[in-house]
């Protein structure tokens, strides 16, 4: 059962009144003289603890306090990696707060640390990262730029969305948590603003829901985007601009929480955080996820006005299983979603895409015709 945070502060507040130190010589009694609390009922003190001044707030639990705990086997790979996440984890409120007294401003650490962890592991195994990329990819987690998505979502992908649209897809078998991928932006050139480029991975329960975390480009620049069947689209805040051939590198799982983690770094440098979601994904459970990369055009009227997008490409794709295994995308494929995909419209517009894949990279053209 939860307890909550200002419940288990009057039972930790008057177990000091008995002299346990609140720091190491200090007990509630002289903590109450030195700030002038003498006649203050305890109960009091502990409200005033939740003013907006120690930015700790009504409703969080001690589990919500847990999120930066780590595993051994976590401590033990960011130690191996020359990382002391002990003294990187001070800025954030933890449950050791509550028994030290410490109301320094801290941060509330968005999501769960050892979720996080556990996932650059895989990737990091997986990809082969060195010591640097791992750092750089801890010191992304610790700037603490995620955002919570709170309603519960089901999204279509590219092929069964309303508006006519074109490309490539590569999805996975139902069996997985996680996927990673490089991924380099296509070269984009635009003649209609109703002419847009998605480059986006598509997890997708056994029960066909789907999310699509990625971005896109249409006259202007590249915007984040998850995409809704009922919305069209959520703009996705992005931390930095992107750029036609800019190389970028998703990481996207199913948290210990239920909520899909959804990351996409700087491919150059993985403290360099582009966008970090978490939202929840209807009938999402672990091992049970599919996850389809796909570069897609769409567009909204029937005239064509000749748009293009080259080189775009994913490289090293991998998706992975909650007991530590992972595969390339490509050894565990669901055969009816690979390859060039056309609109239902257009009967010969699958001919819009061209594709390759060589070495584990899948290069993808596209070009819309005029008519």
């Amino acid at each position: 059962m939860k307890k909550i945070i200002k419940k288990s502060l009057i039972l930790v507040a008057f177990g000091l009144i008995i002299y346990i130190p609140i720091w190491a010589n200090t007990t509630i009694n002289e903590y109450f003289e030195q700030n002038k609390f003498t006649d203050i009922k305890v109960s009091e003190l502990v409200d005033s603890i939740f003013m907006n001044k120690h930015r700790i707030y009504e409703g969080l639990t001690y589990e919500d306090l847990s999120n930066i705990d780590l595993s051994f086997e976590s401590k033990l790979f960011l130690e191996e990696n020359g990382i002391d996440i002990e003294q990187k984890l001070n800025k954030f409120i933890s449950k050791n707060d509550l028994y030290t007294m410490k109301f320094e401003e801290k941060q509330l650490y968005i999501g769960n640390l050892e979720d996080d962890i556990v996932a650059l592991r895989n990737a990091a195994e997986a990809n082969r990262f060195s010591k640097k990329e791992v750092k750089e990819y801890v010191d992304g987690l610790l700037k603490n730029t995620t955002v919570n998505y709170d309603n519960t979502i089901s999204l279509n992908s590219a092929p069964t969305r309303k508006d006519p649209g074109v490309g490539f897809e590569a999805q996975s078998k139902n069996n997985f948590y996680q996927f990673t991928s490089y991924a380099t932006l296509p070269n984009v050139n635009i003649n209609n603003y109703n002419e847009i480029v998605w480059h986006f991975v598509s997890p997708t329960s056994d029960k066909g829901d789907t999310l699509d975390f990625g971005v896109r480009k249409g006259k202007w620049g590249w915007a984040g985007t998850l995409l809704s069947k009922t919305t069209g689209q959520t703009d996705v805040g992005l931390n930095k601009t992107l750029y036609d051939g800019d190389r970028i590198y998703y990481n996207i799982y199913r948290g210990s929480d239920g909520l899909l983690n959804c990351k996409l770094v700087n491919a150059s440098n993985f403290s360099d955080v582009i966008a970090s979601v978490r939202v929840r994904l209807n009938n999402s459970r672990n091992d049970t996820l599919a996850f389809n990369k796909q570069i897609t055009m769409t567009w909204n009227n029937a005239k064509l006005e000749g748009s293009y997008i080259s080189n775009g490409t994913f490289k090293d794709s991998y998706v992975y299983n909650s007991r530590g295994g992972y595969f390339r995308l490509e050894d565990r494929l669901n055969n009816n979603h690979y390859g060039t995909f056309g609109s239902y419209q257009i009967p010969s517009s699958s001919s819009y895409t061209t594709w390759y894949n060589s070495n584990y990279t899948d290069y993808v053209n596209i070009t819309l015709p005029r008519r």
